[in-house]
């Protein structure tokens, strides 16, 4: 008689293997690489999509002398912001700038200036400055024309100008800002 390869029990042992094997290749091909594969093709549905929306160079009517003239343009306009900030390596401080426009326009600061420096933003020093002057209305409007025209960038100014008590023209300017400063 000739005796069977494998037994009753290894056949059944070998048909679960195979039959667990099978079922884990169906679970990672469903649960893991169909879902993968189909992100993957929207991505390159999404992208085939975008590069047919860029339009390139050779595709657009853009002539070397227009590209030059734009050029020259923005040279002109970076010219013109250039010169409305003082690019000195030494800028005065804020203080000393203050107190020689008060006394241009015979303002009376009284010692009222104060100044906390914040830090350096980018290219600019931030400062945040209150203070208190007295004078003619005209002489306060004056200074605050000669303070907008010192290059600098005000922000958030809150501002407040009352009729002195003593004089009928003399005016109580009380001026508080966020003053920023070009600095190499």
């Amino acid at each position: 008689m000739i005796r069977p390869l494998l037994s009753r029990w290894q056949k059944i042992r070998a048909l679960v293997s195979l039959l667990g094997f099978v079922s884990l290749i169906c679970i990672y091909y469903f649960f893991i690489l169909q879902p993968s594969l189909k992100s993957l093709s929207e991505c390159r549905n999404a992208l085939s999509s975008e590069e047919s929306s860029v339009v390139l160079p050779s595709q657009q009517n853009i002539s070397e002398e227009s590209i030059k003239e734009e050029l020259s343009n923005l040279k002109k306009q970076k010219k013109n912001l250039d010169a409305l900030f003082v690019r000195e390596k030494n800028i005065p401080p804020l203080t000393r700038t203050l107190r020689n426009l008060s006394k241009k326009n015979n303002m009376d600061l009284r010692n009222s200036v104060k100044v906390s420096v914040s830090g350096q933003q980018g290219h600019f020093v931030k400062a945040e400055c209150s203070l208190t002057a007295i004078g003619k209305y005209e002489d306060a409007i004056q200074f605050l024309y000669a303070l907008a025209e010192e290059g600098c960038i005000i922000q958030k100014a809150d501002m407040s100008i009352i009729a002195d008590g003593g004089d009928e023209q003399s005016v109580k300017l009380s001026l508080s800002m966020s003053y920023y400063r070009y600095n190499k």
